[in-house]
């Protein structure tokens, strides 16, 4: 960035006032006191429309995963199946259907307890239950 040059003011008769400057000369913003002009030239980001646009830029890409990841969660919450949840006396329900059995009644299994279902199942040893001969 090319450095700007300012004018200095003409020395005036009388005791010299203790008045300093409240405004940045690079992006002309105004601060209530000269010590936050002083930490505004002090910061790591630049100021100027260079550097508020570079900003600008981030802060939308920021915006953007955010709204990707909220997404992609409330896509998740959605995961779910059906199923039906059978009685403990299976022999009165034989014949009958899902539809017509109001016994057997179906249920929404939302997506944690299919992620706990399928853990459950990695962890079953699958030489006792499949015969690999």
């Amino acid at each position: 960035m090319a450095p700007v040059l300012r004018t200095p003011s003409k020395p005036k008769a009388g005791r010299p006032k203790q008045r300093k400057p409240k405004t940045c000369y690079r992006c002309k913003t105004t601060f209530s006191s000269h010590t936050k002009l002083k930490n505004h030239h002090l910061r790591k980001r630049g100021c100027g429309p260079k550097a508020v646009a570079l900003q600008k830029a981030k802060r939308k890409e920021a915006s953007r995963q955010s709204s990707k990841v909220y997404s992609i969660k409330r896509e998740l919450d959605n995961v779910g199946l059906w199923e039906f949840d059978d009685n403990k006396d299976e022999d009165e329900s034989m014949g009958e259907s899902a539809d017509e059995d109001p016994k057997r009644a179906a249920r929404w299994v939302p997506f944690n307890d299919n992620l706990a279902a399928a853990k459950s199942l990695s962890q079953l040893d699958w030489t006792q239950v499949i015969d690999l001969r």
